[in-house]
């Protein structure tokens, strides 16, 4: 309902505001600036966020450099708060009552939520080689999107990135094409993009972000090779050390088909971005600190995590008997011997003679529950035992068939809770 904008007649200026379904213009309720600057004001409903700058000479040239981030409601009586000062500011935006903005260094985003005052940095994930920047940003209170230029061999690149608030997972939006200055409300992105050279004609696209998320379908594979697959079942690629540990540990039967693409989330036990796809069955994470050792690959806490997010201690759920065949003294549990075949003839292939003990642990994780019914996300109600890495669950109507045991979808689930 509101446009903001700043007027300026010789060395004043004036931060402006206008109630679209009227004529008249007012000045908001903030002094005009003699020997400040304005920075472009950006708006969200009615709040207003803008920046100043004020003259600095840099190696002999007076420049304007911005030191103060603050914002105002219009209609509210109150000062303008100042949200940052001190460092030089250089992209900001505001949306879903957040705020989003750079600081030329580390960190390479702050983040304020303005009902809460909480504010967060984000360091984005060193990889790939040429870095996770954001040359402009705009943000929805949950997605930032932005771009990046990065210098090809034979033209410019400006990638589209995204990074997810809620679950602190950065992902490439748009790889191909010179893609720039894009927007963010609701659900939909607007941004330019340039075909063939870098001065060519320009074309504005929008989609919604769903479409342009790691979950995304993509209509084309990869360019193929012996180590890249597209799975034409759910639209995804599998490449490189993923494709390679997928086929070597289990394939279909254990992991599923996968569910996104790769991208970069944020590990909750290092604080360090992990290159991570999700599967059916589980979520992949690749660990470079790892090279060259059989865990370069490992794969997520899914059952672990699935217990946490029920709000369910596992080292307070009952224990086994330990003359129980199968008992695992490292948590206390045995395993069913409904699963104990399934779980002892399948592991992680780290070079041992069949399946050791050890590659099944490497796989699944020792056991964090008893066996116990359970219904499941289908509506069934069936035998189910938590694990580290899984959840089993014995299906009797399948019995003398490959398929009484069935690992739980916890990749899928996952994704699901996260509104992927």
């Amino acid at each position: 309902d509101w446009v903001v904008w700043v007027e300026t007649d010789g060395s004043t200026q004036r931060l402006m505001a206008r109630d679209i379904a009227t004529p008249a213009a007012a000045p908001l309720a903030v002094a005009s600036l003699q020997d400040k600057q304005f920075g472009v004001p950006q708006i969200d409903g009615a709040q207003v966020l803008w920046a100043e700058a004020w003259p600095e000479d840099q190696n002999g040239a007076i420049v304007y450099v911005q030191r103060r981030l603050l914002t105002l409601r219009i209609g509210d009586s109150a000062s303008p708060t100042r949200l940052d000062e001190g460092q030089q500011f250089g992209n900001y935006t505001i949306g879903g009552g957040v705020v989003v903005y750079d600081g030329y260094g580390a960190p390479d985003l702050g983040v304020i939520d303005l009902a809460s005052g909480q504010r967060r940095d984000i360091q984005l994930p060193a990889e790939p080689a040429t870095g996770w920047q954001f040359q402009s940003v705009a943000t929805n209170g949950r997605y930032i999107v932005g771009y990046h230029e990065i210098e090809g061999r034979v033209q410019w690149v400006s990638q589209l990135f995204g990074y997810d608030l809620a679950t602190e997972s950065a992902f490439v939006a748009v790889a191909s094409g010179i893609n720039y200055f894009p927007d963010l409300a609701g659900d939909t992105v607007v941004w330019y993009q340039a075909e063939g050279a870098r001065q060519g004609g320009t074309e504005l696209h929008a989609a919604r972000v769903e479409d342009l998320l790691p979950s995304a379908r993509n209509s084309v594979p990869l360019s193929p090779t012996p180590i890249e697959s597209y799975f034409s079942v759910t639209g995804h690629n599998v490449v490189g050390q993923f494709m390679t540990f997928w086929g070597a540990n289990g394939e279909l039967p254990v992991f599923g088909y996968p569910l996104t693409e790769a991208f970069q989330e944020l590990n909750a036990d290092s604080a360090r971005f992990n290159t991570t796809q999700y599967f059916e069955r589980q979520r992949f994470e690749s660990h470079p600190e790892n090279s060259g050792t059989p865990y370069e690959i490992e794969l997520g806490r899914l059952g672990a995590e699935l217990l946490d997010a029920q709000d369910r201690d596992w080292t307070a759920l009952p224990t086994a008997d330990p003359a129980t065949p199968h008992y695992v003294a490292e948590t206390g549990h045995a395993i069913a011997p409904e699963f104990w075949g399934y779980w002892s003839s399948h592991g992680l292939e780290i070079g041992d003679a069949g399946v050791s003990y050890r590659e099944s642990v490497a796989l699944f994780g020792y056991p964090l529950s008893e066996p116990m019914l359970e219904t499941n996300a289908d509506g069934d109600t069936v035998l189910t035992q938590y694990f580290e890495r899984a959840v089993f669950e014995y299906h009797p109507d399948h019995a003398g068939t490959p398929y009484d045991v069935l690992l739980r979808r916890l990749g899928a689930e996952a994704l699901v809770e996260r509104g992927w």
